[in-house]
């Protein structure tokens, strides 16, 4: 009976200790999704930005602009 119910609390730890793996292992992959989600989203935006010139390595660029940019922003 003893060793019975060992394997039963055995087996449902065992069970658990997987689903909670597999909740682990696709919170990770959503992570990284989004992170290359992300990364594809901005190098869309710098690509067409540095199209029309506008972009941080354009030659028009001014620091104190941007500076003064992101200060209205916030």
């Amino acid at each position: 009976m003893t060793s019975e119910l060992v394997l039963r609390v055995s087996a449902e730890l065992t069970r658990e200790l997987v689903a909670i793996s597999y909740e682990i292992t696709w919170l990770h992959v959503a992570g990284l999704l989004t992170l290359v989600i992300g990364g594809v989203a901005l190098a869309i935006r710098a690509t067409r930005s540095l199209s029309r010139g506008d972009g941080m390595l354009s030659k028009e660029y001014s620091p104190a602009l941007h500076r003064e940019t992101w200060l209205s922003i916030r």
